[in-house]
């Protein structure tokens, strides 16, 4: 399945357990009173009637774009929480695709630019709840889960030279903005929080992963594995878990936590226009 994501990494892990925020500020899309959530302002949503499992989703400050996707994979998008943490689908909402197409088309280049990524989150939430009458809410449970800590020679990666940096506006010193690019068993991440990566770990893993480093650093890497099918060949290269000992020196350790689902309550199907 192939799923292109070009949009800047969120501090996501903070997100599982806090909905999309409360208070954003009123910025491009958003028309109603300060603290409203930010909406698109154009939406187009058409059905995808290829038959094919390949989907393509494309998100920048001002466009969210989707191709052959479903609604989990939205919701995924929209709640920052992994396709197997969502329950209470059945039959074409889990089946059906859409090709979506949706812009903030009134807004100030100033105010593209002070966009959150939470806010862009509740952005595709506030439409998947306006297009999708959808209602949701979370329910966390104990389950098996792994623990992202450092591993016994330290961790090998590199601080992100900018981190801590002051805000040239505001004098307020801040973590960088954060980007991770994934292509196949490959990943590039610059000014990414542990968090983040846990969080990308979890997807790849199948599994809830949990910080417990103990790093608040911003940190630059890169990440190279050899799938799990292909591990067995005699040229392969790491798998996930021992290249992220040998090229990043942190190692993941089976563990019981709190795992987040996210539960539909009330979903229809969407009209086109």
């Amino acid at each position: 399945m192939r799923r292109n994501v070009c949009v800047g990494v969120m501090a996501v892990a903070s997100l599982l357990g806090s909905g999309l925020g409360s208070g954003l500020a009123q910025t491009a899309g958003v028309t109603g009173a300060a603290g409203a959530k930010p909406m698109f302002d154009a939406v187009v949503i058409k059905p995808n009637h290829s038959g094919t499992n390949n989907t393509g989703v494309d998100w920048d400050k001002t466009t969210f774009k989707a191709e052959n996707v479903t609604l989990k994979i939205l919701m995924a998008h929209a709640y920052a929480i992994r396709e197997g943490l969502i329950v209470g689908l059945t039959g074409w909402q889990l089946s059906d695709r859409f090709d979506i197409n949706a812009k903030v088309v009134e807004a100030s280049p100033d105010a593209l630019k002070r966009l959150t990524d939470e806010q862009n989150m509740a952005m595709l939430a506030g439409m998947l709840e306006d297009r999708f009458a959808l209602k949701v809410h979370r329910e966390t449970k104990t389950a098996a889960v792994y623990e992202l800590v450092v591993a016994k020679d330290g961790p090998k990666m590199t601080v992100n030279p900018k981190e801590g940096e002051l805000d040239a506006e505001t004098g307020i010193r801040r973590a960088p903005p954060s980007s991770m690019s994934s292509s196949g068993n490959e990943l590039k991440a610059t000014d990414v929080s542990m968090a983040s990566l846990a969080v990308y770990l979890s997807k790849q893993l199948g599994r809830t992963v949990i910080d417990k480093t103990g790093l608040t650093a911003f940190y630059d890497l890169k990440l190279k594995w050899t799938p799990e099918q292909a591990a067995s060949a005699e040229d392969a290269g790491p798998t996930l878990v021992t290249a992220l000992q040998e090229q990043l020196g942190l190692k993941v350790q089976a563990g019981k936590g709190p795992v987040e689902t996210l539960v539909v309550d009330h979903v229809e199907e969407p009209s086109e226009n």
